[in-house]
Parts: structure tokens; C-alpha cells; sequence
């Protein structure tokens, strides 16, 4: 219901990616585009990977960051989601692979802090914190052996 009403001069309250671009008076085609980009990275960031080695919380905190950004779920109370879910990520990256989740720190500083500007910055800042959150968690999932050079 929320996605159907935050259109227009209430634009500036919806938190996706095509919110925000119809915040800032972009085409239709731009406020597709952006959504289009996410999940094509996250496509090709996940298909590069080997699966196995990709635990099912990060995938699950990668689709959940993509489907806030790139769908038509506006709302700010759903950002709280983000937030545990990177943090939980954080929490069961192991030992060996602790310096990835160095890559989440940003997203959940700016999810995180109490010091947000207000409107219509307020919606920049939590766009923003989600796309680094989203790029954190695909920073952090290895690619497939071999997918650069050929394996014989």
C-alpha cells in the first residue's frame, strides 16, 4: 500500500532506487535503469561465485538489499532488517575472513548513525547507505576459481 502512495511530492519518503530517482526529477527510463543495474550485478556477482562457498546468510542479505533497492518496498522501518541482517553477517563471518567484513562497515555506519541530515537528504543518506551495504556484501563473496583464466 505504502509503494502506492509515496509518488509524486511524496516521492522523497520512498527509499528504492526509483524513488529516489523520481525524488530527483529523473526519467522514468533512469528510475528503470538504476533497478536494472542492481539486480544485473548481483546476477553477475552471484553467478561468478562458487556456490558452495557462499553462505546462505550472505546470499539471503544480498537478496534482501537488492529487493529493497531495486523493488517498490519504501519503507524506512524495513532499512531495520538491513541493518541485523548485515550485522548478523558480520557476526558469523569466520576468523579467516574476518578483514571482509571490514566491507559492511560503511553501509551500516550511515544505516546506523544518528547524525542523518534532514529531508530531502535524509532520503539520499539511507539510499546510499543501502547501496553500500548491497556492494559490501557482493564485495565480500569470492569468485569461482579459474573464472579469469582458462583451467584445463
Amino acid at each position: 500500500m505504502a509503494a502506492l502512495i509515496l509518488h509524486g511530492a511524496e516521492a522523497v519518503n520512498n527509499l528504492t532506487l526509483r524513488g529516489w530517482a523520481e525524488a530527483h526529477h529523473l526519467s522514468p527510463a533512469a528510475r528503470l535503469l538504476a533497478a536494472g543495474v542492481v539486480v544485473a550485478s548481483v546476477v553477475g556477482r552471484v553467478s561468478l561465485s562458487s556456490m558452495p562457498s557462499v553462505p546462505p546468510v550472505r546470499l539471503g542479505t544480498i537478496a534482501l538489499l537488492a529487493t529493497f533497492l531495486s523493488g517498490a518496498i519504501p519503507e524506512v522501518s524495513y532499512l531495520f532488517i538491513a541493518l541485523a541482517a548485515a550485522m548478523l553477517l558480520a557476526a558469523l563471518t569466520s576468523q579467516t575472513t574476518a578483514a571482509r567484513w571490514w566491507a559492511l562497515l560503511p553501509g551500516t555506519m550511515l544505516l546506523a548513525s544518528p547524525f542523518r541530515p534532514h529531508r530531502p537528504a535524509d532520503q539520499t543518506w539511507l539510499v546510499l547507505s543501502q547501496l553500500f551495504l548491497l556492494a559490501g556484501a557482493l564485495a565480500a563473496v569470492r569468485p569461482r576459481p579459474g573464472y579469469l583464466v582458462k583451467v584445463k
